[in-house]
C-alpha cells in the first residue's frame, strides 16, 4: 500500500532509498522512514511493547480503530541492522493539512523508543523525521509529548532534541495524578464513603459486560455537565474493549440492582488512567461516583508491581488556558498533585 503525502501526491513505498538520511543521522546509524501500513504493524506493535515511553494507545491495534479519520504520515526509525528501534505516531490536522500532529487521535504521541535513541541520536532521530515530513509537504509539526508518569525509566530526550531544534511550547494541560507509594492526604468524606458503601446499599462489580447501562449515563452526564459528547461512541469503546481486555477496564455502582455510575479505566503501565467517569442523579445523591473512584484507585493499589501513578486526565481546555478548577480541585481531594501535558511546535 503506498502512503500519502500531505499536499495529496503519492509517495514512493516506503525503504531505505526515500528515507530521512540526513549526515548526523547516518553517522550515528539512525535511518527514518516512512511507516508501511500492513507491512509493519507486527514490527511497530512489538516494538511499543518493550519501548521505554509506550503504552497501548500508540500501538497500530489502538490507532487502527480511527480508520480513515485521519491522513497517516507515521514513521519509522530504524538503526544500522535495519531493525525497528523507534516508532513515530502521527497524522495530517484535519484543519490545516501541512501541520503533522503526533497524533491527533491520542492524548500524547512522542517518538517512542526502545531506550536507544539518546542524546544525541534522538537529535538526529528528531531531525530526519522532520526533515522528511518537510519533504511531503508538511510546515509545521506538533508534537504532544508523552509525560513521564508514562515512562518505565527516564525518557526526556526527546524534550532535549525539541529544544535544540528550536520548537516552542504552545500547550499546557494541567492534570491530576497521585503517586501511588506516596499518596498526599484524601479529603475525609471520600474515604468514609468508600469503606460505608455497602452498609448504604452500594455494590461494586468489575466486568464489561455492564457497558451498556453504564455508557448513557456518561453520555447524558457529559452533555448535562460540560455540552459535549464522549471522545469514544459506544461501539467504538466497546470495541476498543474487547481489543484490549486488560488494558480497558470497567467498574460499576449498583443500588437495588441499578447501575448508577460507573468508571472506565485506561490501564497503560506504570498508570492507572481513569478514562471516563459516568454518575446519574442517583449516583450523586448516593455519592456512589465517589466510591467508584476510590474503588479505581484501590484497584491500582493493590497492584503496585504494576502502577506507580493513578491519573485523572487533565482538567483545562483551550491549551491550558481555560482552568474547570472545580473539576481539578475535586480530583485533587483524591490525594493528588499536579502534572502537566506538554505540546511544541516546530517550523519545518
Amino acid at each position: 500500500m503506498k502512503a500519502s503525502s500531505l499536499v495529496g501526491g503519492p509517495v514512493p513505498e516506503a525503504g531505505h532509498d526515500e528515507a530521512g538520511h540526513d549526515e548526523a543521522a547516518q553517522g550515528l546509524g539512525v535511518c527514518v522512514r516512512h511507516y508501511r501500513s500492513g507491512l509493519d504493524d507486527l514490527a511497530w506493535d512489538e516494538l511499543v511493547g518493550r519501548a521505554v515511553n509506550g503504552t497501548f494507545l500508540h500501538t497500530r491495534r489502538f490507532l487502527s480503530y480511527h480508520g480513515g479519520r485521519f491522513r497517516d504520515c507515521s514513521l519509522v526509525v530504524e538503526d544500522r541492522s535495519g531493525r525497528i528501534c523507534g516508532v513515530l505516531p502521527a497524522a495530517a490536522d484535519p484543519s490545516y493539512p501541512r501541520r503533522v500532529v503526533s497524533h491527533p487521535g491520542i492524548t500524547y504521541g512522542s517518538l517512542v523508543h526502545d531506550g536507544s535513541l539518546h542524546g544525541s541520536r534522538m537529535v538526529a532521530a528528531l531531525g530526519a523525521a522532520c526533515q522528511l515530513f518537510a519533504s511531503d509537504g508538511a510546515t509545521c509539526l506538533r508534537y504532544k509529548a508523552v509525560p513521564g508518569i508514562y515512562h518505565s525509566v527516564p525518557a526526556g530526550d526527546d524534550l532535549y532534541a525539541l529544544f535544540r531544534m528550536g520548537a516552542r511550547c504552545v500547550s499546557r494541560d494541567l492534570s491530576a495524578t497521585i503517586d501511588l507509594a506516596n499518596r498526599r492526604p484524601a479529603r475525609t468524606r471520600r474515604l468514609r464513603y468508600y469503606r460505608t458503601a455497602e452498609t448504604r446499599g452500594i455494590s461494586l462489580a468489575w466486568g464489561w459486560d455492564a457497558i451498556g447501562d453504564c455508557w448513557p449515563i456518561e453520555e447524558e452526564m457529559l452533555a448535562d455537565r460540560f455540552g459535549i459528547r464522549p471522545t469514544h461512541t459506544l461501539d467504538e469503546i466497546d470495541g476498543l474493549a474487547r481489543s484490549f481486555p486488560d488494558n480497558i477496564r470497567l467498574v460499576v455502582a449498583r443500588i437495588g440492582g441499578q447501575v448508577v455510575a460507573g468508571a472506565i479505566a485506561f490501564c497503560a503501565p506504570p498508570v492507572f488512567h481513569l478514562q471516563y467517569l459516568a454518575s446519574g442523579e442517583a449516583g450523586r445523591r448516593s455519592h456512589a461516583g465517589e466510591v467508584v473512584v476510590e474503588e479505581t484507585i484501590q484497584a491500582a493499589l493493590r497492584t503496585p508491581e504494576i502502577f506507580r501513578y493513578y491519573s485523572f486526565g487533565i482538567s483545562t481546555e483551550h491549551g491550558g488556558w481555560r482552568l474547570n478548577d472545580s473539576l481539578h480541585e475535586f480530583k485533587v481531594t483524591f490525594g493528588a498533585g499536579a502534572v502537566v501535558y506538554e505540546q511544541f511546535e516546530l517550523d519545518l
